[in-house]
């Protein structure tokens, strides 16, 4: 088996004793816990951009849609 697909599956009280020792949240799922993806204010701000812009393209509010970056500053 490829091991990046062989994953250690744990138990819901292993998890559930793990996250309390832990500063940083888990998702499990299955038996398997996943690291959630770290943000910042900088991704915050463009993945709005980006659904807020799609949303209004597919409604047709827009002809043409530019992002101002200067919103994308990390604060």
């Amino acid at each position: 088996m490829n091991p990046a697909t062989n994953h250690d599956r744990i138990s819901i009280q292993d998890y559930l004793a793990g996250e309390t020792l832990s500063d940083q949240r888990h998702e499990y799922v299955a038996g398997i816990v996943y690291a959630p993806a770290g943000g910042s204010n900088r991704h915050n701000a463009i993945a709005t951009h980006v659904t807020v812009f799609t949303a209004f393209a597919a409604a047709g509010v827009y002809d043409d849609v530019q992002l101002d970056e200067s919103d994308a500053s990390d604060q």
